[in-house]
């Protein structure tokens, strides 16, 4: 997954070895001063790990997770 705008990472909602299902919530994000800009899976899998962790920025485009 990609990081749709570039922002801070404040909550990770799933952890290596989690299964997700389509509009889980992968991550929270601070982005253009609004928070609760929720990270959301496009498609069924298990979550394999996190690119970025809270308190880390991620930029416009950056691979944040793998699923």
């Amino acid at each position: 997954m990609t990081a749709p705008l570039p922002g801070k990472i404040t909550h990770i909602a799933v952890k290596a070895g989690d299964i997700v299902a389509v509009g889980d919530t992968i991550h929270v994000a601070e982005a253009m001063e609004m928070e609760d800009d929720e990270l959301k899976a496009g498609a069924p899998g298990t979550a394999a790990g996190a690119r970025v962790g809270p308190g880390q920025t991620g930029n416009a485009g950056v691979l944040l997770a793998i699923n």
